[in-house]
């Protein structure tokens, strides 16, 4: 796991919590505080446990390993994500769950990180996002990843305080 992007992804989620309080009820922001920290323990869980829980063979872990060479996360996969963008929409325009609210926000937001984090390094961003895809993503196409990755997770938020 790597550390800078684990405190970007703390200091993203203090921020978001700091300015949904100041525009919501001290009740409302601790249960979104409480979504946006099972987020970021879901997305650390899978790198750190849920990822040696679920490889099919013991063998193919290897501490010495990389953190982004090899490992096929639930969370990072192309298939998560796809599923995520309108499962976010729907939770955050369709319920009132604070804590619905704090949880796909801090998924999306602290997946995005990583998106930008690693969209750098062609081979890291292949593999920890792109490992079930047959055909490498072109890297003309890359150019507009960290577009995406700034773009959506504001608009849940802009969605959340409407």
């Amino acid at each position: 796991m790597n550390k800078q992007v684990a405190v970007i992804q703390v200091g993203l989620a203090l921020g978001l919590g700091a300015l949904f309080y100041l525009l919501s009820t001290l009740t409302a922001a601790l249960f979104f505080g409480v979504g946006l920290t099972l987020g970021l323990v879901m997305l650390w869980g899978d790198e750190l446990v849920g990822y040696s829980w679920y490889s099919e063979k013991k063998g193919l872990i290897d501490p010495g390993l990389e953190y982004h060479t090899s490992k096929k996360m639930i969370t990072r996969s192309l298939l998560f994500i796809a599923v995520l963008v309108p499962l976010s929409l729907f939770v955050v325009t369709s319920t009132a769950s604070f804590i619905g609210w704090g949880l796909v926000l801090s998924l999306v937001a602290g997946i995005c990180i990583e998106i930008i984090w690693y969209q750098q390094d062609y081979s890291a961003f292949q593999g920890r996002f792109l490992q079930q895809n047959t055909t490498p993503l072109a890297p003309e196409v890359m150019r507009y990843v960290p577009f995406v990755s700034i773009l959506f997770p504001i608009i849940l938020f802009i969605l959340i305080l409407l």
